[in-house]
């Protein structure tokens, strides 16, 4: 849910190119059938998880970020938007350094704006706000 809370659902059935499958690997492209939730209820970044999973989501991430293109640089506060797996939001970064210039690798602390999802560690992403992009490599995602 938005406040990063877990709710259950039911899998009434799984399509992997037309054809109805009982299970599938982590990563595949499948249609599901859902019991138990609303369509409206489905927002991009959520996931399915097993009862048995004990995740927790977070709000904020440190990470390794390269700057590849940026017109001026990258201060505390700058809000591009972050794509990690399904996850497309906008993130503010807080550059260990207090400043990123294009062309650097440094660490920074990025901040979801609206909710918290659940990441790991050596997940990669990009970010990009006009001509900015940029990418990186999750590093931890303890609350601090």
């Amino acid at each position: 849910m938005t406040d990063g809370s877990f709710r259950d659902v039911e899998v009434r059935s799984i399509e992997m190119h037309y054809h109805r499958v009982d299970e599938v690997d982590a990563g595949r492209i499948v249609g599901i059938a859902l019991k138990g939730i609303d369509e409206s209820e489905i927002k991009r970044g959520m996931i399915l998880l097993p009862r048995t999973a004990d995740p927790t989501p977070v709000r904020e991430f440190d990470a390794e970020v390269m700057v590849l293109n940026h017109p001026t640089r990258i201060n505390d506060g700058y809000e591009p938007v972050v794509h990690v797996e399904t996850v497309s939001e906008a993130a503010a970064f807080y550059p260990a350094n207090r400043q990123l210039l294009p062309g650097d690798t440094g660490q920074a602390r990025v901040r979801f704006k609206f909710r918290p999802y659940v990441i790991e560690e050596g997940q990669r992403f990009v970010f990009r706000e006009g001509r900015s992009k940029g990418v990186g490599t999750i590093t931890d995602v303890s609350e601090h």
